[in-house]
């Protein structure tokens, strides 16, 4: 793939961070496969994985590749990348490293704002719809008092370093079929408190148009005879063809610690031999039976059976 003019976005047009990272050839909009097939990858350690992409010489000077990390066994090739990474140090003070990222930034996208200054770190964001940058560095003085030492404290490149962190947000728009299956959207199970869907943007996830009513609060529902929609943080909706699920099953994760419960439904989606499980929708529920008894509905309604399990979280 070497295409890297971007998709217009209905969703989210003249979005100025995706016109900076267009502008210096950094394909956003690509899925994980695509930026692995073109930029090739490297072991990292253990079973973890790193795919680099050098900077396009317009970027400034100083920049390290940038950069996601995955584990092969679990990285879903259809997810678009969720977060990337670049160094820079070309300076031995951190405070004049984050100086020049800021000017650089400032003079594409306007001021930045604190990203609220922790004991160890100074950092600067700019946000642009679901887009954002931010800049980070952790001055040796800050992290003198810390129990556990991180490593940039003992050394001195990475004492220096400041660290960008690019959060594309980038899905593609909605067709006009799967519009017309959100305006059939009916809830099924939506989350209490502590909701825990995966974050992982996969295939057949969008952002919940403007001019549709939202339905609020986030679980799932039926989208049509013969689909589910997923309602995700971040105004994401995923939809999935009922076709496409082979399993189901709803695991209560026991903290023998704390005694807290958490209950999460997780769908096998694929048509293949080897089905990818997907978690759907997770809480602490505060009525664990009722949580239970919609995952059974959602089941029936599949034509499928409800695994139960239960699992101790390891303390």
């Amino acid at each position: 793939m070497t295409d890297f003019t971007p998709p217009l976005s209905l969703s989210f047009p003249g979005n100025p961070i995706w016109r900076l990272l267009a502008a210096h050839r950094i394909p956003y909009w690509w899925s994980r496969a695509a930026w692995i097939a073109h930029f090739g990858s490297h072991a990292d350690g253990g079973a973890r994985c790193v795919c680099a992409a050098m900077p396009d010489p317009s970027i400034l000077e100083g920049l390290s590749p940038l950069r996601f990390g995955y584990h092969p066994a679990f990285v879903k090739p259809d997810a678009q990348v969720e977060i990337l990474r670049a160094d820079y140090a070309l300076h031995d003070d951190p405070y004049q490293n984050l100086h020049d990222l800021q000017v650089w930034l400032e003079e594409k996208l306007g001021p930045g704002k604190p990203s609220g200054e922790t004991d160890n770190l100074v950092s600067r964001t700019w946000q642009a719809g679901p887009a954002a940058i931010e800049i980070r560095i952790a001055p040796p003085e800050r992290n003198q008092t810390l129990m556990s030492r991180p490593p940039y404290v003992d050394d001195p490149k990475l004492r220096a370093t400041c660290i960008l962190f690019i959060e594309p947000g980038w899905l593609p728009d909605l067709s006009s079929p799967m519009r017309d299956l959100l305006r059939q959207y009916v809830p099924l199970i939506v989350a209490g408190k502590g909701h825990a869907a995966r974050r992982q943007f996969t295939k057949g996830t969008h952002y919940w148009p403007a001019d549709l009513p939202y339905p609020g609060g986030l679980g799932l529902g039926s989208a049509g005879p013969d689909h589910i929609a997923v309602l995700l943080d971040g105004g994401r909706v995923q939809i999935i063809p009922v076709a496409d699920v082979r399993q189901i099953k709803l695991v209560r994760l026991h903290s023998a610690r704390s005694g807290m419960m958490m209950v999460s439904l997780h769908a096998a989606l694929g048509q293949n031999d080897l089905p990818v499980w997907t978690e759907l929708v997770g809480q602490r529920p505060e009525d664990a039976e009722a949580f239970e008894n919609a995952a059974r509905d959602l089941a029936a309604r599949l034509g499928l059976a409800l695994d139960i399990r239960d699992e101790a979280y390891p303390d």
